[in-house]
């Protein structure tokens, strides 16, 4: 007498149910994967990150290659008008397009004039709130204008560079900077370079916070 195969004991919804697994886990870990990401980048970026990143319409690492002043009556300034190379887009504006923002005048009295608010040749990355219907805007708070070195890496702020996952790339550098092959103009050097994480980090983290 043969044996009986013993799949014949067993249900017919078992061997559906055992083809729909692989697909349904291949449909659910893209999804578990990002909320994982998502919850880490909670626990571990400072809330003052997430808050610059959630309140900024325009998000872009770009350098300055123009700066024009609108003057009203009597030559006063009005306005400023900023042109940028963007050279990474990461929110409302797009990988190498050229960019122009409009900032109010008054936010550049009483500033040195040794050090304007921008200055051509200068890259940042750059958090700008949403223009209004004039077309005026301003960077996010006390964070919206960060400082990029010659080799491409972003200066945070201390609060920020403490944390996860920026703390692990502290202090990294390149040829670039120390061959001084870069034309850009250098950023005011009074952050240590224990500051400096890559552009592509931060970028990777404002999208998670956008996500959240």
């Amino acid at each position: 007498m043969f044996a009986r195969d013993p799949r014949h004991l067993l249900p017919l919804n078992f061997f559906r149910l055992a083809a729909v697994i692989p697909l349904l886990s291949q449909l659910l870990w893209p999804a578990l994967a990002q909320s994982q990401a998502i919850q880490l980048a909670r626990i571990s970026t400072p809330e003052s990150f997430r808050q610059t990143a959630r309140k900024a319409g325009l998000i872009f690492d770009g350098t300055v290659v123009a700066i024009a002043r609108e003057s009203g009556n009597g030559r006063v300034p009005l306005a400023y008008r900023i042109s940028f190379q963007v050279k990474q887009g990461i929110r409302g504006v797009r990988s190498g397009s050229a960019v122009t923002i409009r900032e109010w005048a008054g936010l550049w009295r009483g500033t040195d004039t040794h050090e304007p608010r921008y200055r051509v040749g200068e890259r940042s990355l750059l958090f700008f709130y949403l223009p209004r219907a004039g077309g005026l805007t301003s960077p996010v708070g006390g964070h919206g204008k960060l400082a990029v070195d010659l080799a491409g890496m972003v200066i945070v702020p201390a609060e920020w560079s403490s944390h996860e996952p920026f703390d692990k790339h502290n202090g990294a550098t390149s040829a670039a900077t120390r061959s001084g092959a870069t034309r850009a103009i250098a950023p005011p050097a009074m952050a240590p370079p224990s500051r400096r994480i890559p552009v592509r980090v931060l970028a990777e983290q404002i999208r998670l916070a956008e996500a959240d």
